[in-house]
């Protein structure tokens, strides 16, 4: 008895069957990336659209939606989003204030900035309000 598979035609050779595996055909006008490439095109989209679908972005990386979602969970320690279920309004949210190509203080400074902050006189604790402002990573909502 010979079973087919839609992946694995059989190719008859001399009454005997073999399986041939067939190789995944690829998507037509999509280039071969590399997966920091396709992470950091990733990170770039949610940083200047600030919300955009898991299936959008499947299709415009060229990827299916399993491996954006396997990047997603890859980027979060250096990326401000977050997830969204459902189907209407659901996706990936960049967090506000987060940008991609922004620098932000570490912990160990915003903590050492924040000690500072009520010893400061008022104008120039209105100045570090605003630094802190500008670079202390956002906190995610959610």
């Amino acid at each position: 008895m010979l079973l087919s598979f839609r992946k694995y035609p059989r190719i008859p050779v001399s009454g005997l069957f073999f399986i041939r595996r067939v190789r995944p055909q690829r998507r037509k006008g999509v280039m071969d990336v590399t997966k920091s490439d396709r992470q950091r095109r990733l990170l770039e989209i949610i940083s200047a659209r600030r919300h955009e679908t898991i299936p959008n972005l499947a299709h415009e990386l060229g990827v299916s939606r399993y491996t954006v979602m396997r990047d997603l969970d890859e980027v979060t320690s250096i990326a401000s989003f977050y997830t969204v279920p459902g189907r209407y309004g659901g996706g990936v949210y960049a967090v506000d204030g987060w940008y991609y190509s922004r620098t932000y203080l570490t912990a160990d400074q915003e903590a050492l900035l924040r000690a500072l902050l009520p010893g400061l006189p008022p104008e120039d604790r209105e100045t570090m309000q605003g630094i802190l402002d500008s670079f202390a990573r956002p906190v995610p909502r959610g």
